[in-house]
């Protein structure tokens, strides 16, 4: 039997502690992680915040759940909270019963950021939880207007598609890589809006190499392959043949992600 709570909990690093109290063999086996919740929204949806804070929330949870055997459950927002997508767009802010509710947007950036924050989602340890609708990017305000009814395939645009599409891709990969399920993370860059990592599990066939980069631009992000585990790869995202090479870079657009595999990966 898995026993998940919920413990609604504001952001920063003191509210873990609050959550590790619920944690442990004679209790609870998972808890909602709210405080990653809100450093994930705040460097890719509102950009308030950046990966550093995202990084210190990770550190910070480790050492407060370390012990407690509890896997942390991980998402992007719930029924409690407005919707990622309408934080992206700046009119979360907007309620649902008034005049003006949160629009469903119709511009590529929030639906990017979206995307952004699913790739962190179904690539970090722990159990990723999407909650219905954002994996076709649905727009919504606070309780109750993030409970809007989910679109029908018809009702889709083509960034609520695309931002679908990264959802099935990460979702079968990380069906697939036992690295994704339960292998230790090591970070090799985090800078504000640049964050590089990977997973490795002792039985599969080399990492998986996560790079984020959460700047709208106008430059790429020019990551040092020295930095990361090298070889050849497969970006899941794109279809694109990755190689590592000692002294060479690797370019990750704005707005943009890399899940990078072993060309010999059995997930592709």
């Amino acid at each position: 039997t898995f026993l998940l709570g919920e413990v609604f909990t504001g952001p920063g690093a003191g509210a873990l502690a609050q959550l590790g109290q619920y944690l442990g063999p004679a209790t609870l086996d998972s808890v909602f992680d709210f405080p990653l919740m809100w450093a994930l929204r705040g460097a890719l949806a509102s950009g308030q915040g950046s990966f550093v804070d995202v990084e210190a929330i990770l550190a910070a949870g480790d050492e407060a759940f370390a012990g407690s055997g509890a896997v942390m459950a991980h998402m992007l927002d719930n029924h409690d909270v407005t919707r990622f997508l309408s934080e992206a767009n700046g009119d979360a802010g907007q309620s649902g019963w008034g005049p003006t509710p949160a629009e469903q947007p119709v511009a590529d950036e929030p639906y990017a950021r979206l995307a952004l924050g699913l790739v962190a989602l179904l690539t970090l340890p722990g159990l990723p939880v999407i909650y219905y609708g954002d994996e076709v990017g649905l727009a919504g305000g606070g309780d109750p207007d993030s409970r809007r009814v989910m679109p029908g395939e018809d009702g889709l645009i083509e960034q609520q598609r695309r931002v679908r599409d990264v959802a099935r891709r990460l979702g079968k990969l990380r069906r697939c890589s036992a690295a994704l399920r339960r292998g230790p993370r090591q970070t090799h860059l985090v800078e504000p809006r640049v964050w590089a990592y990977s997973r490795t599990d002792a039985g599969a066939d080399g990492a998986v190499v996560v790079l984020l980069h959460a700047s709208t631009g106008p430059s790429d992000a020019r990551v040092s392959a020295d930095l990361l585990p090298s070889g050849s790869y497969v970006d899941v995202l794109s279809g694109e043949g990755v190689e590592l090479r000692a002294g060479e870079e690797i370019d990750v657009a704005p707005l943009s992600a890399r899940v990078l595999v072993p060309a010999s990966s059995p997930c592709l």
